[in-house]
């Protein structure tokens, strides 16, 4: 009975869709609501508030591991698996209602998880096994700005703006980064 559901002011939904998927799937929204994005098996998938309709569908090459929305509903950024079905991953931006992406980074090997500032200028693909990557992503072009040791399985915390990130790691470490403007990258402030 699995199900993505859009909640507005009371216990009952306004719409849910049924959904197929092994373990998870990622969804996000915009924060006035008004766009849903969700990522199951090898299909992206938005929706407007109002309406479980599929407003635009993307068929992936790998499997969708995360997704995120900007701000104002009109680019999606799709992180899928076993993208090329050699193991390896791909960071995608996609404006909505197009099925060529604006930009697309492939990275050795599957990804653990993937998260976004909340203004959408600043995304992480993190690696957990076997490579223990956390690479940061400007949401505008694609430039990896910076990556980073990670050994944890959970996303680390970004900022509003994404200039300060905040990751853990097994060992009980915490790590905080800071974005230099006169670097155009990422500097460890504090361990």
């Amino acid at each position: 009975d699995q199900r993505i559901s859009m909640y507005g002011n009371s216990s009952s939904p306004l719409w849910e869709v049924p959904v197929t998927s092994d373990w998870e799937w990622a969804v996000d929204m915009t924060e006035d609501g008004e766009w849903v994005v969700s990522g199951s098996g090898n299909t992206v998938q938005v929706y407007m508030e109002s309406s479980s309709v599929v407003f635009w569908e993307l068929t992936m090459d790998g499997n969708v591991m995360g997704v995120k929305l900007s701000p104002d509903g009109t680019t999606v950024f799709v992180a899928d698996n076993n993208h090329d079905g050699l193991g390896n991953a791909y960071v995608s931006a996609y404006t909505v209602g197009e099925s060529v992406p604006e930009w697309e980074i492939p990275f050795t090997g599957d990804g653990t998880v993937f998260t976004a500032s909340r203004d959408g200028s600043r995304l992480v693909f993190c690696q957990y096994t076997g490579y223990n990557k956390m690479w940061v992503i400007d949401g505008d072009n694609g430039d990896i700005l910076f990556d980073a040791f990670y050994a944890n399985q959970n996303p680390p915390g970004l900022s509003n703006d994404g200039s300060v990130i905040v990751n853990g790691d097994y060992s009980g470490n915490v790590y905080l980064y800071k974005y230099n403007e006169t670097l155009n990258s990422y500097e460890e402030k504090w361990t």
